[in-house]
């Protein structure tokens, strides 16, 4: 077995001091691209971010076609905040190297990096751009389906909510004071929105890590949605107030909790209880250091889609999604409350007497409109 070999390896087993240690002595013997990817990988995953984005842009010396590393820094860059940093890298890349498919993603990422400053208008020009490509019913150039998933979810998410701010003519205020927004692609509902609180005016500034799950905070090993949770929440200053939207995709049919309990045969209870508290456990460790006013929201009342309703099997999947919702609240609100937190409860405001969405405050079939906000700032004091 090669050194890059067992590099892989030990990076699926999450042992990252060996998956570095062979990745390097790889390197050290002959200098590949999949070598420096394997490296960037360990490092982002252990939180050594500029560890790495230096080795994806070794990669990427390397071997300027493949776009795997290209598409980590990306994806990284963006997340830790070095987006505008290496912009116009990205640029000069996309066109010396003519990569339709890493075109897409960076778009999207712009789109996001842009709506999330508050630069809507360069937002909605990005995505005019990809309006044609997403015409189309399968992305032709995506081979991955969970890159084409990505994308396709990301584009039709950013439609909406720059249609919901242009319609609504949302006037951003950059002179108050901030309230930051932690979590997943629900981090983005509030984007420069503004919230009152106790008569004095907050903007809402999001903090996103794509793809995080509360299971992921409520592990004892590392992770890159840990090591990256974690980097955006100590940047924010000291003594700030912090909203936090975290476990809708642990509750989603094909992932996280459902998944666990029919591959193993624990209880749902059980599995909720567990992720809950290591994810509280983690998260109050961090909010504790610098001081923070942390405000946990609940997970929405999901939306029932009466089309998969059709088929006896997903209408048991749906009602399964909606028993996991409710339990996973009530388990997360004792447990924030345990800790001195606040519980801001959008499940019962979007809550219809079936155990789903009211639809009163979905902007589409997972994400909340920004005018919850109105029904909910009272509540955030």
């Amino acid at each position: 077995i090669t050194n890059i070999n067992l590099g892989n390896l030990y990076q699926k087993l999450k042992n990252y001091e060996k998956a570095i240690y062979h990745s390097q002595k790889s390197l050290s013997i002959h200098k590949t691209c999949e070598g420096f990817y394997n490296l960037g990988c360990a490092y982002r995953d252990t939180g050594c971010f500029d560890l790495a984005i230096s080795n994806y842009c070794e990669a990427i010396k390397l071997n300027a076609k493949d776009g795997k590393a290209f598409k980590a820094l990306m994806e990284l860059v963006l997340q830790v905040g070095y987006w505008k940093k290496f912009q116009n890298e990205f640029i000069n890349y996309i066109n010396l190297n003519n990569h339709k498919t890493e075109i897409h993603f960076y778009s999207i990422y712009n789109i996001i990096y842009t709506f999330i400053i508050g630069d809507l208008k360069t937002a909605k020009i990005e995505l005019k751009k990809l309006n044609s490509y997403f015409s189309y019913g399968i992305l032709p150039d995506i081979h991955e389906k969970k890159d084409r998933v990505f994308l396709r979810a990301y584009y039709e998410l950013m439609c909406r909510m720059l249609d919901y701010n242009y319609n609504n003519s949302l006037k951003i205020n950059n002179n108050c004071e901030k309230i930051f927004h932690l979590g997943e692609s629900h981090s983005l509902a509030f984007a420069n929105c503004s919230i009152k609180l106790k008569d004095k005016l907050f903007q809402v500034k999001p903090l996103i890590t794509f793809g995080l799950k509360a299971w992921h905070l409520s592990q004892n090993t590392q992770n890159r949605f840990k090591s990256i949770f974690t980097q955006r929440l100590k940047s924010i200053p000291d003594n700030s107030k912090v909203m936090i939207s975290i476990g809708e995709i642990d509750c989603r049919e094909n992932e996280g909790i459902i998944y666990n309990h029919i591959e193993t045969g624990q209880s749902i209870e059980k599995i909720v209880e567990i992720t809950i508290t290591g994810y509280i456990n983690f998260v109050k460790e961090l909010i504790d250091q610098k001081n923070l006013d942390a405000y946990f929201f609940s997970v929405p009342a999901p939306v029932f889609e009466a089309k998969r309703a059709d088929q006896n099997s997903k209408l048991n999947n749906q009602k399964l999604r909606a028993q996991v919702v409710k339990k996973f609240n009530e388990t997360l609100q004792q447990k924030v409350r345990s800790i001195s937190s606040k519980f801001i409860d959008t499940y019962s405001l979007t809550l219809n007497k079936d155990g789903f969405s009211n639809n009163k405050f979905h902007i589409d079939g997972i994400h909340l409109k920004p005018n919850i906000l109105e029904s909910i700032q009272d509540k955030i004091k």
